[in-house]
């Protein structure tokens, strides 16, 4: 275990940069995990694990659409079912942002 100061931005780059990857990333924002996705992924290593979580409840559960499509590409609507289309919503960006670095993300599973 590393304990830091640091900007997490900062430490999961350096990370990647320095090819010592970590066996688990826990993303758990305030907000939107979008700012730290891309570094998040990176600094995993092959077989690790990544967790993520949101608190952006208004943007997940439709309240606040325009953001939720500036954050993870989707628009979402209030509906009963919001939570679980935030999940998909979340999962759904992690992928695409993995896919787009040639990573390939399995969901094992969400709460």
């Amino acid at each position: 275990m590393r304990l830091t100061h640091v900007e997490a931005g900062r430490v999961l780059t350096s990370v990647g940069l320095a090819e010592d990857y970590y066996d688990l990333v826990d993303v758990d924002s305030f907000g939107s995990d979008t700012a730290w996705l891309s570094a998040a992924i990176e600094a995993v290593k092959f077989g690790g694990l990544l967790y993520l979580t949101s608190t952006a409840g208004s943007i997940s559960g439709g309240k606040k659409p325009t953001r939720g499509l500036a954050a993870y590409g989707a628009y979402m609507r209030s509906l009963p079912y919001s939570n679980e289309m935030g999940l998909r919503m979340l999962i759904g960006v992690a992928v695409r942002e993995a896919a787009s670095k040639g990573i390939k993300l399995q969901p094992i599973f969400s709460l």
